[in-house]
């Protein structure tokens, strides 16, 4: 088995309310544990970001279904990569800020990765996940 982690954002479609982000998350937990994959969704200022990690084949076809699901524009993988370990055993949690709408900086991002890898060999750790995560908090703090 071919552990890997994927970590995309989008923006909904249209404005979701606290309810429908709370289904969407409660069907997503318990369509991925069947698959053994594990991971963390963020939501904030109309952004989703998700890191998926599992079996290659199976986090690829969750993100092929988010990127043909009507429900999300502007769908964009910034990192897809094989792992040794996860960094979520367990799903993460939701944040939810519902009220604002703020676009991120993707190039900002990009050149993150871009830097880091430029300076080291990060191929068994979770090194690029960790800033790509916290940037998506800091940018919307």
């Amino acid at each position: 088995m071919a552990l890997a982690q994927i970590i995309y954002v989008s923006r909904p479609a249209q404005r979701m309310s606290a309810d429908e982000l709370t289904e969407l998350v409660e069907a997503s937990e318990k369509r991925n544990a069947k698959r053994d994959i594990t991971g963390t969704l963020l939501y904030s200022a109309g952004n989703f970001m998700q890191l998926l990690e599992g079996e290659l084949t199976d986090i690829g076809n969750v993100f092929e279904r988010v990127r043909c699901d009507a429900r999300h524009t502007e769908v964009r993988a910034l990192l897809h990569k094989n792992v040794t370990k996860r960094l979520y055993p367990e799903w993460g949690m939701l944040q939810m800020d519902i009220g604002r709408s703020a676009p991120l900086n993707l190039g900002r991002m990009e050149r993150m990765i871009y830097e880091v890898r430029q300076s080291r060999d990060t191929q068994q750790f979770g090194i690029e996940a960790r800033m790509l995560l916290s940037d998506f908090r800091l940018q919307l703090a």
